[in-house]
């Protein structure tokens, strides 16, 4: 080997040894100082890529520990509630029991029903309350959004506002100014004094709604008694007229205000009786006068009807509107259906003019919310070019159809009542032989599984207090429409396509609001197929509304309990006979069985999940054990064995320094030659 001194071999290599020493030095501090053996992709590139997969499923399998503990929580709120419920099908079970005690009076028994009609609602509100963050577990569906939805319950639906109808010798036509009005009750007359009393009307403007047909006023002494039907049930309130006594003789007069209030059914008599000096009409004397032959009759006007029992089933969040189309017209017309609500009876006649039509007379009938109308007949004795019909009266309001037929040779008039009137004209060409077709069809459109959807149903004429079922299939809606009183389909129709006093739209609207998931999934696993699900119920007890439900069992117990159905205790009474009692009390019996039963399934079902939760929860907490421990053979620091090769690294470092520095004195050894 050669003398040199521009190489120095021996320092180039303790020149590298030195830099392995101190690379592997500040390894060892690095691992030391983090706790980890692999801190970048370099210090085991294979090592990594498996240590974040194993990270992966430990954080995904803890998470999932974290899953089923919610879920556990969940189902134990359901469970609970499931238990209160289950102690009151219990009970109900001691009354249907002790209900068909024959030795119990009817007052006993229906004290017994009351019980059981408390703990149904309590069975409702319960499922109802019953939630874990948000989400209904007893109650599952989407629901009607109050605050906007045009259908919902309560709604009530108005052809023609509710009123009082001005006819002769009625109770109106006196406190309405009316043709035959006079200045009050004529009670200066009954007392021989100078008093006069008048009086005016006043309707609540919900609970007259329910007010069709006529009232009838009877007195008995200072009781005055209004009698009639509300919501087709028969109701009478009776309250007491007080006296109307004057001043002392001598004195001013005094006027004397009084109200007579029948607020069962939303009527109000305002009496105000100017009295004379020294004068008394009693109680007696005005009662007597208000029911008399003047005055006795209240008669109500007005068409009303109310949305109940709204039901939804599998309705997806969304607006879904009401619409109709107008009557089919007769042959060549357009101008068949009347437009206007109108006050006032009868129809009054036409006029007809001009040699257009080579058909002499027309026929014309009708239709209204109180059924078919008698023919009404109109006609003249030559050609015309145009008819106008004038239409008032107890029946036509708009949406009623009128059919025109040519050909008819007589010609009658209305009764000629008062009130406003309404007219249509035809023009020269419309009138020809023919029927008008109805305007009874209600479409439901909105937007089914992302595919536009319309549904079309035809509406029945309906009569006072009765109730029709609307049922929107395609959908999942279904609601009722009590009609206080009678109303055509046509009508009906109408108004439900124009509901728009809430939403504020053109029609009709039905607003769903998302309802909770039925079925809740909840990872038990790291990958993400693996879940449980854990199905929320309905355990409500009715068949419509809010309080629907969706269980067989639960509905039938409902059933048994409210409705009021042959078999049932919902309107069991004082005039039922024993085995009627005895029937609906067994058949109760039955029902709450078989309630019992659906409940213990359902509780066996969630006390199983939460077994297996329970099992599933302690294997994903072993599973992120182990995880952990493999992944931490992987990428931590063994500190024994790095502790040694640190060591190691220092006596190297010094090693390699201490022959860094003889070596770099080696090329002295040439100066030792040019001596």
């Amino acid at each position: 080997m050669p003398t040199v001194i521009n190489t120095n071999l021996a320092s180039l290599y303790a020149q590298n040894n030195l830099a392995n020493a101190q690379n592997n030095l500040a390894q060892s501090v690095q691992r030391l100082s983090s706790g980890l053996r692999i801190n970048s992709a370099k210090d085991d590139a294979a090592g990594l890529s498996i240590s974040q997969n194993m990270q992966s499923q430990i954080n995904g399998t803890n998470q999932s520990v974290r899953n089923l503990n919610d879920a556990t929580n969940l189902l134990q709120v359901a469970d609970t509630s499931l238990s209160t419920v289950q102690d009151m099908l219990l009970r109900l079970k001691q009354l249907a029991t002790q209900g068909y005690d024959g030795s119990l009076s009817v007052a006993q028994k229906l004290a017994v029903v009351q019980e059981m009609k408390e703990l149904n609602t309590e069975i409702n509100k319960t499922a109802q309350r019953t939630q874990f963050n948000g989400i209904n577990l007893l109650t599952s569906g989407s629901s009607v959004d109050l605050a906007n939805s045009d259908i919902q319950d309560g709604y009530y639906l108005t052809n023609s506002p509710i009123g009082v109808d001005v006819r002769a010798t009625s109770l109106g036509n006196y406190a309405l100014g009316g043709k035959n009005a006079s200045t009050g009750l004529g009670d200066a007359a009954n007392s021989g004094s100078s008093t006069n009393t008048t009086f005016s009307i006043a309707l609540d403007p919900d609970k007259s709604k329910k007010l069709p047909g006529s009232l009838l006023l009877t007195s008995n002494g200072a009781n005055l008694t209004l009698t009639g039907t509300i919501n087709g049930l028969a109701a009478s309130q009776t309250v007491v007229v007080g006296d109307a006594q004057g001043n002392v003789t001598g004195s001013a007069n005094k006027t004397i205000n009084q109200t007579l209030n029948f607020d069962q059914f939303g009527v109000a008599i305002n009496l105000t009786s100017v009295t004379g000096a020294g004068s008394n009409n009693t109680g007696t004397m005005l009662a007597t006068a208000l029911a008399g032959a003047n005055y006795k009759n209240l008669y109500i006007t007005g068409r009303t009807g109310e949305i109940t029992d709204v039901s939804l089933s599998g309705v997806a969040p969304g607006n879904y509107s009401l619409s109709y189309t107008a009557a089919g017209a007769i042959s060549g017309t357009s101008a068949n259906l009347i437009t206007a609500v109108t006050a006032g009876t009868g129809v009054t006649g036409f006029t007809a003019t001009g040699s257009a039509y080579t058909k002499s007379n027309v026929r014309i009938t009708g239709s209204n919310g109180a059924g078919a109308l008698a023919d009404i007949t109109v006609g003249t004795t030559g050609t015309i070019t145009a008819i106008t019909i004038t239409s008032g009266g107890n029946g036509y309001l708009a949406g009623d159809v009128l059919a025109i037929e040519a050909g008819w040779d007589t010609v009658t008039s209305g009764d000629g009542g008062s009130g406003k009137r309404t007219t249509f004209t035809l023009a020269a060409g419309d009138v020809t032989a023919g029927t008008a077709s109805n305007a009874k069809t209600l479409v439901m459109s909105g937007t089914v599984n992302g595919i536009s959807t319309t549904q079309s149903l035809a509406i029945s004429d309906a009569a006072a207090n009765t109730e029709q079922i609307i049922d929107f299939s395609s959908f999942g809606v279904k609601f009722a429409v009590q009609s206080y009183q009678a109303q055509t389909g046509a009508q009906l129709v109408a108004s439900l396509a124009s509901l728009n006093t809430v939403s504020g739209t053109t029609a009709g609207q039905l607003i769903v609001n998302s309802g909770a998931n039925s079925a809740l999934k909840f990872q038990s696993g790291a990958t993400s197929d693996a879940f449980i699900q854990v199905d929320t119920l309905n355990i409500q007890t009715g068949t419509t509304g809010t309080n629907a439900g969706q269980a067989k069992e639960m509905m039938t117990l409902g059933t048994r309990i409210t409705a009021s159905s042959a078999g049932n205790l919902g309107t069991l009474g004082q005039n039922d006979s024993i085995d009627l009692w005895q029937t609906a009390f067994r058949n109760a019996a039955a029902a709450v069985d078989d309630a019992i039963e659906y409940i213990s399934t359902r509780r066996s079902v969630y006390g199983s999940q939460l077994n297996r939760l329970s099992y599933v929860s302690t294997n994903l907490q072993s599973q992120s054990t182990n995880l952990q421990n493999s992944r931490s053979a992987i990428i931590d620091t063994d500190f024994a064995a790095e502790t040694a090769r640190l060591t190691r690294g220092q006596i190297m470092q010094q090693a390699a320094t201490a022959m860094l520095a003889q070596a770099n004195q080696m090329p002295n050894v040439v100066l030792s030659l040019l001596k």
